[in-house]
């Protein structure tokens, strides 16, 4: 009667189960395919309605956020496209297709989700998180699924694969470092999967279940059926009953009645064969607790005797030695004055594996549950704890869970503020909470700060039964968020207030960032320079080898040095030294960092010093040519005065002299008085900036050691720039006392370094210096604003030699208390007929307007003060080796 009851009662439900009008075409389908198609057809709606509401709220954040400037239609499509498929899921929903429909939803959701996340371009943490979503669908996938339950794990293999595709080309967009990109994809990847291991299990369980009772119901039918036949009804249904059913007697245990379903699992050839068999005869020699069979059959007969009916499982023997499993239902009834026993069977060899399987995988969750590195648990909405995992217990600052099961969250105040009241407020309402943050009491009285993933577990009544979720100690990860922001704030102070250009780029030179001081210099906006587009304010005649020389340091990832000209659009031009250094990650390059500083004046002023040289050689070949054709005259009217000619001659030659001394006086004095009041003027301002490095230094050094690494690069830069600066300026101080006839010891070493200095802008890209100094002494007596000039003199003549690449050897000997300056080029080296000539007055072979042929006369000349000598050896084509020796003991 209970079963027939049973069955009744599961009749009317079906038959009582309302659907929409919509679904009418399941009407007589079974009870479980009615109410997956009428949850379906209520979520299409809800999500839809959902969709909507988010289509507005998304359109109206895009239009109030700075960040997105307007409405993002990418977004925006593809929920409405997914509001469309949802759409057509109710279509084909009304139309008898479930199946279909339950893979429209899952596939069209999930899609819909990652290309949300794809083409976001909102903040990083928002797009990473989405993937919750995911999640939600993974969870609704297991109400849909009953049987191909490896569909389900497609599910998951499919989307744990485009999850790390899509990590794979956004974490440079977002700027993710490895660490985070790692415990990113653990975290995920774990979720996933521990989401798909219980999806699964559940899809199995159901299976099961509903095979279970679809065969229970069967049995009962046929029990209730053989209750309303005849007795002989009844044998033909014992007989062709498709449960195996036994008859035996009750003191020898012998059967004496089977049917054929029992001869089939038995294995008997006959019925014959089977009488007189008794169940040890068909039994395993012991049972599943170790017992032996004869005496745990003794006590369930025993069992059935008294109670009736008893029911356990059997382990049973074929013939053939092969183990199986049934369920056997015993019971005992009186025929014709005789208590006999009746048992039927059920084959449960198949259960049993499913449930070793299951136990497997509640071991595996078991497993999970012990060592996963987030808290788990279960509580009730009074606030009394159910389940706490290991990594949980620990996070709180308990010992074991017998300790944190007395503990209540709500009475024992383990939140800091209200948050557990608004906590369970969010997730009654909703059904779930996602990141939701709260500060938390640990054992020990300390704050931590907690983010949780749970959900609300009801019964079929909607009585709440417990929540259960994750929970994640972001405690550490908090204060690293404020400590960077703390220091990307001092980053954009110091390069809001810097001096110099500051300049930010990816590996491949994408330009991400510019500083205030840059865009002044460049004319250009901060969008306006983002990626090539610095580019546009370089000089036209700058741009190709700028963005060549650029490329080159790229490819070989090391640092940049350039000079080159912005061209701002006002029409003024702006000249600039930029300097660029890799940014290393974890010993990985991740990007340039770089400045650029203006040189605009030190450019004014070398143009300055260049005008002024140029006008000097013009006034020299005015004068020389005056003197030239008043000599001519002379000669033409005085032909006949051969003394008075001789004598003009001598007087022109002395008048040459000293008109060469005279103007080589007065460049230099000219040259002297421009270098010394540039170098004064542009010494004053490096004082400053050096001041300021060092009290910048000494200020992170005490306030900010934290992030003094991260700040060196941009201090090494600036010092690197002052130094520079101080040694073309010291240069610049020792060729501006040229005038001054005083002599003092003069290192020479020092002196050629200075010069190379000067000549550095020149000499850089193309030549290369040796450099082979004598250890021996190298000072002598002399003027060394001269030895300036001489040294000068001979290395710009074999700088000006080389058309293309090539290279200068500097060599110094001490040979009998001389100096010996060997200076050699590979340069286009000097003809026989010329090198004679090389020391006259305005001898050169240079083209009109780029020389005057006085360097060399003046240099033989200081050489000669100074009791020296110079010599030239050349080879055409080859390159020219200058030889100055000067006496130690002047």
């Amino acid at each position: 009667m209970k079963f027939t009851y049973r069955l009744k009662n599961t009749k009317e439900e079906n038959e009582n189960l309302k659907l929409p009008k919509g679904l009418s075409y399941y009407k007589d389908s079974d009870f479980s395919t009615k109410l997956r198609a009428r949850f379906m057809y209520y979520l299409c709606f809800s999500v839809i309605i959902a969709l909507i509401f988010l289509v507005f709220n998304t359109s109206y954040l895009h239009l109030n956020s700075k960040e997105f400037h307007g409405i993002f239609y990418p977004v925006i499509i593809l929920e409405m496209l997914l509001i469309l498929v949802l759409g057509i899921c109710i279509f084909i929903l009304k139309k008898g297709h479930y199946n279909i429909v339950k893979h429209i939803f899952i596939s069209s959701s999930m899609l819909c989700v990652w290309a949300v996340m794809w083409v976001s371009i909102g903040n990083p943490l928002v797009r990473l998180d989405t993937v919750v979503y995911i999640l939600a669908v993974f969870n609704l996938s297991s109400l849909f699924f009953v049987k191909h339950k490896r569909v389900y794990l497609l599910y998951i293999i499919i989307n744990v694969i485009v999850l790390f595709v899509f990590v794979f080309f956004v974490k440079e967009d977002l700027s993710l470092t490895s660490s985070t990109v790692i415990d990113y994809l653990a975290d995920t990847t774990v979720a996933f999967l521990f989401t798909g291991i219980v999806g699964y299990n559940i899809i199995a369980i159901n299976k099961r279940s509903f095979e279970k009772v679809e065969t229970d119901n069967k049995q009962l039918k046929k029990t209730e059926e053989a209750l309303r036949q005849s007795e002989l009804f009844r044998h033909r249904v014992f007989d062709s009953s498709n449960i195996p059913i036994v008859v035996m007697e009750s003191k020898s245990y012998k059967y004496i009645d089977i049917n054929k379903a029992a001869l089939k699992i038995y294995g008997f050839s006959s019925r014959e064969e089977s009488l007189g068999k008794t169940p040890l005869d068909v039994s395993a020699p012991t049972q599943y607790d170790g017992s032996p069979s004869f005496k745990k059959a003794a006590f369930y007969i025993e069992k059935a005797l008294k109670e009736g009916e008893v029911t356990f499982e059997w382990l049973h023997r074929r013939p053939d030695g092969e183990l199986w499993d049934a369920k056997v239902q015993l019971l005992s009834f009186r025929s014709e004055e005789k208590i006999l026993l009746q048992f039927s069977l059920i084959d449960i060899t198949e259960q049993k594996k499913v449930e070793k399987e299951l136990q497997k995988s509640e071991l595996k969750y078991s497993t999970i549950f012990e060592n996963a590195q987030v808290g788990i648990y279960q509580t009730t909405p009074e606030g009394e704890i159910l389940q706490a995992n290991p990594a949980l217990i620990d996070m709180l600052g308990f010992d074991s869970f017998d300790e944190i099961s007395k503990y209540n969250i709500n009475i024992d105040n383990s939140y800091v503020n209200s948050t557990r009241k608004n906590f369970i407020k969010l997730i009654e309402e909703q059904g779930f909470v996602k990141d939701f943050e709260s500060e938390w009491k640990t054992k020990g009285d300390e704050t931590i700060i907690i983010k949780e993933n749970s959900r609300v577990v009801r019964n079929l009544e909607g009585k709440t039964l417990y929540y259960e979720g994750f929970v994640e100690n972001v405690t550490k990860r908090k204060l690293a968020e404020k400590a960077l922001k703390e220091s990307q704030n001092l980053f954009q102070t110091l390069a809001q207030v810097s001096p110099v250009g500051i300049f930010r780029t990816r590996t491949d030179g994408y330009t991400t960032y510019v500083n205030p001081k840059w865009m002044e210099l460049s004319g250009l906006s901060f969008e306006e320079a983002l990626g090539d587009g610095w580019l546009k304010a370089v000089h036209p005649d700058d741009r190709e080898f700028q963005y060549n020389n650029w490329e080159l340091h790229l490819k070989k990832s090391e640092t940049s040095t350039a000079e080159y000209r912005f061209l701002k659009p006002d029409g003024s031009v702006v000249w600039v030294l930029g300097r660029a250094e890799p940014e290393l990650v974890d010993n990985k390059i991740c990007g340039y960092v770089g400045t650029i500083t203006d040189i605009t004046e030190v450019k004014k002023i070398e143009n300055e010093l260049k005008k002024h040289r140029d006008n000097l050689e013009i006034l020299v070949k005015e004068r020389t040519e005056e003197l030239e054709t008043t000599n001519e005259e002379l000669i033409a009217t005085n032909e006949e005065i051969l003394k008075q000619r001789e004598e003009l001659e001598t007087v022109l030659i002395d008048l040459k002299k000293a008109q060469n001394q005279l103007v080589h006086a007065e460049k230099m004095a000219s040259l002297g008085i421009l270098a010394s009041g540039v170098a004064h003027e542009i010494n004053n301002p490096l004082n400053f900036i050096r001041g300021g490095v060092f009290g910048i230094q000494d200020y992170i050094e005490d306030n900010l050691k934290n992030h003094l690494d991260e700040l060196q690069t941009f201090i090494d830069i600036v010092n690197e720039g002052v130094d520079r600066a101080t040694n073309i300026i010291t240069s610049l101080n020792h060729y501006s006392r040229t005038n001054d006839l005083k002599k003092s010891i003069c290192d020479m070493h020092k002196i050629i370094d200075n010069c190379l200095v000067i000549l550095q802008n020149k000499i850089k890209y193309k030549i290369e210096i040796k450099k082979d100094y004598s250890d021996l002494p190298h000072s002598l007596l002399a003027n060394e604003g001269r030895m300036h000039q001489v040294i000068l003199n001979v290395l710009t003549n074999a700088v000006q030699s080389i058309e293309n690449k090539g290279s200068i050897s500097i060599k110094t000997l001490n040979v009998d208390d001389t100096l010996q300056i060997l200076i050699s080029d590979t340069g286009c080296g000097i003809s026989n007929e010329n090198i004679s000539k090389i020391f006259d007055p305005f001898f050169t072979t240079k083209e009109v307007g780029a020389g005057t042929g006085l360097g060399l006369s003046i240099t033989h000349n200081i050489i000669e003060e100074h009791n020296g000598t110079i010599n030239v050896d050349s080879i055409l084509g080859q390159g020219t080796t200058i030889k100055i020796v000067l006496p130690l003991n002047n």
